[in-house]
């Protein structure tokens, strides 16, 4: 699948910070394949490092749109809402990726951030 050979790429190019590049591979393996799940989350971290929080919002909406449960994308989500001021939801996002995994580390660290916060 050539859309995955984009979204392999662009990973990699997402692990070395080449934020630009990684975004260019994601939008490639999408307009191959509008409905790849896996291109609209890593776009949406892509963005998400790049402090560019609706562009990543609207991603990972897309990505559940086309069947993304998993409890690192309500991590993702919590971090974007905590980033765009909204405490309240970033922390129902944290309880929301505890519920599928509920031993996630990095879900606790958050959660108690935003406590901290408020």
């Amino acid at each position: 699948d050539v859309a995955e050979v984009h979204v392999v790429r662009g990973e990699a190019r997402l692990k070395l910070r080449r934020f630009e590049e990684a975004v260019a591979d994601f939008d490639r393996a999408l307009e191959l394949n509008p409905t790849h799940m896996h291109a609209y989350v890593e776009r949406c971290e892509a963005f998400r490092l790049q402090g560019k929080y609706e562009l990543a919002m609207k991603d990972y909406k897309r990505a559940v749109e086309n069947g993304y449960m998993h409890a690192n994308g309500f991590l993702i989500q919590a971090y974007i809402n905590f980033h765009l001021g909204d405490h309240e939801t970033s922390a129902l996002n944290c309880n929301q990726a505890l519920s599928l995994d509920p031993d996630f580390a990095d879900v606790f660290s958050l959660r108690g951030f935003i406590a901290m916060l408020d």
